[in-house]
């Protein structure tokens, strides 16, 4: 984000900003894809409508705003249509004599995506490899031995360029800074992951069953051409694959707000077999008004009724007149600009803050300074194990000075009990 913040100030709003982007972005480009995968504009117009309500509509409201967390934008989750695109052209390109970039768009895209963000990243290298076996393994021209040297040597390729970008990352982050990125935060963030299912359990019913019964009818689909020995769509392969890895995330943080951005591969999957089911066929041969279609035409009218009746809430809260001067950070109490002005001009700007606040993120943007520990803010603080290493740092490296705030925060009384052993 360097050269995107060149112009703008380091700042939420800004950050804001530039999510906004991200949706815009990924909006634009999903309607281009739609265009060019199912050949018809109203289809294509339609199923963008229908993420926009599902993704952004639904998060807008007097107290509420799809912008406020970066983890549940398409700056995190829209990766995977880039990959998805690059699977379309590889598909439709596929033939002997492709330069080795060509044959392996879909592979450098795909890495790239891992990079981004690691865990949505994952989901995408592991649905176009999915994707990519399925193809390889219907070359009914080549004998088995054949298809399965062919796979492996697809998955080899794939690491390469991921352990290539890789080192790209660390070389410049070397020229730039002086030293390797932190990876210990993504290594965090896995953590996160990983134990969020014991947070906030999944109940015994609820609406997600609906994406599993989609996505399972849509594997049905799949196995069946490949039984039949028919063309088999490789997008169709790849969002069904991503779509059931991204729902795992919101097992593993069961509440409304990630729900939202792993909707977008369950529109599609439903896009696509409804092109394949029933509107390709009434092409060829009409055939009065099948369930699918009254279903589609339900699901339309849900649609419309979100964008007529939240686009206008949405824009009721817009302050235009004043959106330059609200890029800039503004300290939410007297407090906390004061103990802002402090710590700039009481420490230099190399220095890192051991700082623990309610309001740290914004208290380090309005002092231009940056944490000593690998977190974002008081809120990534949930695990001991967290604590323990935030207390350890300090014993290894004896600051002069801790900043803790007097206001409550979600660790401070542990932390608070932590901190003789060590000072």
């Amino acid at each position: 984000l360097f050269p995107v913040y060149l112009p703008l100030p380091i700042s939420y709003p800004s950050l804001s900003l530039i999510l906004q982007g991200s949706f815009l972005l990924f909006y634009f480009g999903l309607y281009f894809f739609l265009k060019r995968w199912l050949w018809f504009r109203g289809l294509a117009l339609w199923g963008t409508l229908a993420v926009f309500a599902s993704w952004y509509l639904l998060q807008s409201g007097p107290f509420l705003s799809p912008v406020e967390y970066p983890g549940t934008t398409p700056y995190r989750h829209g990766m995977f249509l880039a990959v998805m695109a690059a699977l379309l052209w590889w598909q439709w390109q596929r033939r002997p004599g492709l330069a080795w970039w060509q044959r392996d768009l879909p592979l450098w895209v795909a890495a790239v995506s891992f990079w981004w963000s690691l865990d949505t990243g994952l989901l995408s290298v592991i649905a176009l490899l999915g994707s990519l076996m399925v193809a390889i393994g219907t070359r009914y021209d080549l004998v088995w031995r054949e298809r399965v040297r062919s796979f492996i040597g697809v998955v080899g390729r794939q690491i390469g360029y991921i352990y290539a970008i890789f080192v790209i990352i660390n070389g410049v982050n070397w020229l730039v800074i002086g030293s390797p990125p932190h990876w210990e935060l993504l290594t965090n963030a896995l953590k996160f992951y990983e134990t969020g299912i014991g947070k906030l359990p999944l109940p015994a019913w609820g609406i997600f069953e609906g994406y599993i019964i989609v996505y399972l009818v849509a594997l049905l689909i799949i196995w069946r051409k490949i039984k039949a020995r028919q063309t088999v769509n490789l997008p169709l392969v790849f969002v069904t694959l991503y779509g059931i890895g991204a729902l795992t995330y919101y097992v593993g943080n069961s509440a409304w707000n990630y729900l939202y951005p792993v909707t977008a591969p369950l529109v599609l999957v439903i896009l696509y077999l409804f092109w394949d089911h029933y509107l390709q066929p009434q092409i060829v041969q009409p055939q009065g008004q099948p369930m699918a279609a009254r279903v589609f035409i339900a699901l339309s009218a849900i649609v419309a009724m979100l964008v007529v009746l939240k686009v206008p809430v949405e824009f009721s809260r817009r302050d235009y007149p004043n959106a330059t001067a609200m890029l800039y950070p503004q300290a939410a109490t007297p407090g906390l600009a004061v103990d802002a002005q402090y710590l700039k001009y009481n420490f230099p700007p190399g220095e890192r803050l051991f700082l623990a606040h309610a309001n740290d993120g914004q208290l380090l943007l309005l002092s231009q300074r940056v944490s000593a520990w690998p977190i974002l803010d008081q809120l990534d603080v949930v695990f001991d194990w967290q604590l323990d290493a935030m207390v350890e740092q300090i014993r290894r490296e004896q600051p002069a000075y801790v900043f803790i705030g007097d206001e409550d925060f979600p660790y401070r009384e542990d932390f608070l009990a932590r901190l003789p052993a060590v000072v």
